[in-house]
């Protein structure tokens, strides 16, 4: 995305751990990028992820295997409102499946996206 929009800002949610070096050293480089290192869903709590496949993942409400481990869920509204991000907003999803959680928890930040 920021090839095709430069110069804007962006907020990265993202559940796995593995790519928390990537971010680290993205966000450094990109004064205007920020990550948040959770699961994006329909609200603030926990919620059980399997983050073993470094380009996979699967979000649940229950544990379904012993690879998956409780971690701490948040919603694009909440990190927007946390942040004062100022609209209008673009929002790319790779979610394996969790989309409407997702966006179950993004309603006042869907109101102001273009």
């Amino acid at each position: 995305m920021a090839d095709v929009l430069p110069g804007r800002r962006h907020l990265l949610i993202e559940a796995n751990r593995h790519h928390r070096v990537a971010l680290d050293v993205c966000c450094a480089e990109t004064p205007d990028w920020q990550y948040v290192l959770k699961v994006c869903g329909s609200g603030l709590g926990k919620i059980f992820f399997d983050g073993t496949d470094p380009m996979g993942g699967l979000a649940s409400q229950s544990r379904s295997d012993n690879f998956m481990v409780e971690a701490e869920m948040t919603s694009i509204d909440h990190e927007v409102n946390r942040l004062r991000l100022p609209g209008p907003f673009l929002i790319k999803l790779d979610t394996h499946g969790f989309e409407v959680p997702i966006l179950a928890g993004a309603t006042a930040t869907l109101e102001n996206a273009e």
